[in-house]
């Protein structure tokens, strides 16, 4: 069995792209529409934007191969030979 392929980014952002700018324009439409304050839509336009660049940064990072794991349980916080959790 092979293990699957990452989508090209070339295919992906512009179709990201695209879909961030409608809902973008739905979300002014509307807006208006039911009288929503200006500035709120200003937030989620900033926060649809930031959305896309984290995307945009996720797409353009190669992937990283897996590690094994050899089942061990990773610790919570170093001991130190006492029964106190760090405060």
């Amino acid at each position: 069995m092979t293990a699957p392929s990452a989508p090209s980014p070339g295919l992906l952002l512009p179709r990201f792209d695209a879909f961030i700018e409608a809902l973008c324009a739905h979300i002014a439409g509307e807006g208006a529409k039911r009288r929503i304050a200006g500035p709120l839509i200003i937030l989620i336009w900033q926060r649809l934007r930031r959305l896309a660049a984290r995307f945009d940064r996720l797409v353009a990072t190669p992937l990283r191969p897996l590690q094994k794991r050899n089942g061990e349980p990773v610790p919570l916080y170093k001991t130190t030979g006492t029964a106190t959790a760090p405060t």
